[in-house]
């Protein structure tokens, strides 16, 4: 646990490690990691987590949702709030009645349809890609995005295009940050209920004990 995320920081605390047995690296896509990842290390694997890139699925579609209520009637439009989780739920675990609802308001909107479509592209990429078929079906979701003619979807694209080697990679070799991202998530936790800790050593002291 180190004080900041400063790129001299970063530096400091990973020039202590023995840099040359680090085989691969696994991160966000924040573009300063993988610079400094390439400094510092010899050739590693570069793999983007795959919550980082999925959550780009999420936030297109809650977009294109935001958008779209706007030009419904008060009636559809409050409703419609109460049902976004439909959007994202899985669609072979929706109920008879959840179906009927979510193509209700499918149909209201052609955007919507066509974005929910997209998600579903993405799903099918996520879940039935490997190693030999994840640039193909990639592929196949940069054409749905295509097809779809939603802006909102570009953004995603384009940032899938900069860091498509480091997703690819996601796929052939399947690490994640999941257990770094719970403990600072429990981090953020400790923060909260103390109202803020000034002291960068007792907060380091906290959350070491806290994962005893």
């Amino acid at each position: 646990m180190i004080q900041d995320r400063k790129l001299s920081t970063l530096k400091d605390y990973f020039r202590s490690l023995p840099t040359h047995r680090v085989q691969m690296v696994v991160m966000d896509m924040w573009q300063p990691y993988k610079i400094l990842a390439q400094q510092l290390f010899q050739n590693p694997i570069i793999i983007v987590d795959k919550f980082h890139y999925a959550r780009h699925n999420f936030w297109a579609l809650e977009r294109v949702r935001k958008r779209v209520q706007k030009s419904f009637q008060d009636k559809d439009r409050k409703s419609m709030k109460k049902l976004r989780f439909l959007l994202h739920k899985p669609k072979e675990k929706l109920t008879t009645r959840e179906q009927e609802l979510l193509q209700y308001y499918l149909e209201l909107s052609p955007d919507l349809k066509k974005a929910y479509q997209v998600k579903e592209v993405f799903k099918k990429w996520m879940t039935q890609s490997n190693e030999r078929n994840v640039r193909l079906n990639l592929e196949q979701l940069y054409q749905a995005i295509d097809e779809s003619g939603l802006d909102e979807y570009q953004y995603m694209k384009r940032t899938f295009k900069s860091w498509e080697k480091e997703i690819i990679n996601s796929f052939i070799d399947p690490y994640t940050n999941g257990y770094l991202e719970g403990i600072n998530n429990k981090m953020k936790v400790i923060k909260r209920m103390s109202y803020g800790i000034r002291n960068f050593q007792r907060l380091r002291n906290k959350v070491l004990c806290s994962l005893i």
